[in-house]
């Protein structure tokens, strides 16, 4: 960690299957989860923490958070999990068992937050069991709102986003207390950023005065169809994350700034060149 910046990977929606299958048939998920590793693994300036946003898994089986527990533990860096609609709390908490705070319920769902350098980041849970919808209830919006009031600049990071995509397979689906949940995101005046997933597309957007950043999949990316009577079909575009670098030299006033990187294991498109003019 840097004195003056805080700086955070975001990635979202691996998809691993049982015994590490494709996803689907066509999608090598796992091979993306490698290729992801592999790719932050190399760079030299720090990184303070990882966030995965949702959809760890494409089945809910122990095998496959298995795999990625195996997987991420080669990472150089610490990271954070929520779940995605995909995933089933109990065995992901089960195979996690370090990671306590899976285990922190309200109304069924998890909540956690944290501090770090003075930013207080914060775990929530937007899924029902059984539903691919964003459902957040009473309780777990209460707990947000209390988190939010306070003089501490925050991040929440989240699977399902409260907002249209243009994409009509993901708006269609419905997403209770949405509202709500953009009433208590909007009053916030220290937040800084809302962390999604679940949409497999890199996409930035502006709501109820609130800044949103969606991270692509590692694995396979929903087809660019901005109509509202578009099919769920995915392509297996260039994977990607996000990073987000805070830059706290003005503590009262942090700016931050996201960057989209594409993963790719072709050698030569890792190869840098120098700029002469």
């Amino acid at each position: 960690m840097e004195n003056n910046s805080l700086t955070i990977v975001q990635a979202s929606d691996l998809h691993i299957c049982k015994d590490g299958k494709f996803a689907y048939e066509v999608s090598d998920t796992l091979k993306g989860l490698k290729n992801f590793i592999r790719h932050i693994n190399k760079f030299t300036f720090p990184i303070d923490l990882l966030v995965i946003s949702g959809d760890l898994s494409d089945d809910g089986t122990i095998s496959s958070y298995e795999i990625i527990k195996e997987n991420l533990s080669k990472l150089k860096i610490p990271y954070y999990i929520i779940p995605g609609n995909h995933d089933n709390k109990k065995n992901m908490a089960s195979v996690f068992s370090e990671h306590k705070y899976l285990n922190n319920y309200i109304d069924q769902r998890i909540f956690h937050s944290f501090n770090i350098n003075n930013i207080k980041i914060i775990l929530l849970d937007s899924v029902s069991p059984g539903v691919p919808y964003g459902s957040l209830t009473c309780g777990i919006l209460k707990a947000l709102e209390v988190e939010l009031d306070s003089n501490i600049n925050s991040l929440v990071f989240l699977h399902q986003p409260p907002f249209p995509s243009g994409i009509g397979f993901m708006d269609n689906q419905i997403y209770l207390n949405r509202e709500k949940l953009l009433d208590i995101l909007s009053k916030a005046g220290n937040l800084l950023l809302v962390g999604c997933g679940h949409i497999h597309r890199a996409m930035f957007s502006r709501k109820a005065g609130v800044n949103f950043s969606l991270a692509p999949s590692i694995a396979m990316q929903l087809d660019l169809n901005l109509s509202d009577t578009a099919p769920g079909d995915f392509v297996l575009e260039t994977p990607g994350y996000l990073i987000h670098r805070i830059s706290l030299i003005n503590s009262l006033s942090p700016e931050i700034s996201t960057h989209t990187v594409q993963i790719t294991d072709k050698k030569e498109m890792e190869v840098t060149y120098p700029f002469n003019d």
